[in-house]
């Protein structure tokens, strides 16, 4: 089910990537195969998944830390977009109130993590036995379900 607000164009993933036009980044999604995948398309423009809206904004953290493109893909990959998906769908409904995901430089998909937490708790237990790096996108999502772009 597709509300408005959860449309997200290629520009609204290069903003929060932080590539500075929507040309570059998707001249950087093809050379380095970063995990945006278009689910549609509004005229001319590519549509994604608020999935694909959440990784845009960890990658822009990502970036914002220094790391190159080509491992920003690498760790984007790690996380589970099924798991993601849901906690999504669960916090647009409001079951619950945030979505944190958390890279590790060591696990991946196959040490059946899936980096996707749902509240600050469940980061802590992560962090009792884990080093991650902890970013939180339901504060970006929050903002455009009440409409602030």
């Amino acid at each position: 089910m597709w509300k408005y607000y959860m449309i997200f164009l290629s520009h609204d993933l290069s903003r929060a990537a932080r590539f500075p036009s929507t040309e570059a980044f998707a001249t950087e999604v093809c050379k380095h195969g970063l995990p945006f995948r278009p689910v549609g398309k509004v005229g001319t423009a590519n549509r994604f998944a608020a999935v694909d809206y959440c990784l845009a904004v960890v990658a822009g953290q990502l970036r914002g830390f220094g790391l190159t493109l080509p491992a920003v893909a690498r760790l984007l990959d790690r996380v589970e977009r099924t798991a993601l998906q849901s906690a999504i769908e669960q916090f647009e409904i409001g079951n619950i109130r945030e979505i944190y995901i958390g890279i590790s430089a060591v696990l991946d998909r196959e040490d059946d993590f899936s980096a996707v937490f749902t509240g600050r708790a469940a980061v802590a237990d992560a962090l009792a036995d884990l080093d991650l790096i902890v970013i939180s996108v339901s504060d970006r999502l929050e903002n455009r379900m009440k409409g602030i772009v």
